[in-house]
């Protein structure tokens, strides 16, 4: 077999990519503001890349029915496990819809006691990240003995950066429980209630999400 040959079936074989999700849970951006969890169903996912050497890659894959999504950095996604060409990637790009995500926190107003917060996105929002690997710049290597995990962190508190203290301090509140918390008051933001938070949110869904490789 020639150099060339052995060259580019080495290029053809896969190296394993799992994927986990999180959320940012950091304590020290908007204090006042907390997200500790969040529920994700989506069902669709792409990845695509491109290569310095090999063909550039694009996967697909359509999930048989909707998935619900643990975001605790932790579980690897069955469902979204890939077998990608190995080498040298100058970018790799992860597509998914989330068809209804939630995320739930706490916030502490300025002259009241702490609410809950419940951010809901109730229809089909398009998600796209591009990924790095160890928060660098560099290539991504991908090797076919090494297992790689992709961690996909969204941001809700980065979505809220337009959002004013003002706003959240007179948002509409549900009294009691509805479901959420124990007994705390809550501060719906969806489609329906307090609505200019959540064009705002919208407006900046697509910032402070990230994809590293580890």
């Amino acid at each position: 077999m020639s150099v060339c040959a052995c060259k580019k079936a080495e290029l053809k074989k896969p190296s394993t990519v799992n994927m986990q999700f999180e959320i940012n849970t950091d304590e020290s951006e908007f204090s006042s503001l907390k997200f500790k969890s969040a529920e994700l169903i989506l069902q669709t996912f792409t990845i695509v890349g491109k290569r310095i050497e090999g063909a550039n890659i694009s996967f697909n894959r359509i999930l048989n029915a909707p998935l619900n999504v643990m975001l605790d950095s932790e579980t690897n996604i069955d469902e979204l496990k890939f077998d990608i060409p190995q080498g040298e990637y100058t970018e790799l790009i992860i597509n998914f819809d989330g068809i209804t995500s939630s995320y739930n926190g706490k916030y502490k107003p300025s002259n009241s006691a702490t609410v809950d917060v419940v951010f809901e996105l109730e229809n089909a929002h398009d998600f796209s990240i591009v990924c790095d690997e160890n928060n660098q710049t560099d290539l991504i290597k991908l090797d076919k003995k090494n297992d790689k995990t992709i961690d996909i962190e969204l941001n809700p508190k980065n979505w809220f950066e337009y959002v004013t203290i003002d706003q959240l301090d007179n948002a509409e509140v549900i009294n009691g429980n509805n479901g959420n918390g124990q007994g705390n008051n809550t501060v719906l933001i969806n489609a329906t209630n307090n609505i200019t938070i959540y064009n705002s949110i919208l407006s900046n869904i697509s910032s402070g999400n990230k994809a590293s490789i580890k």
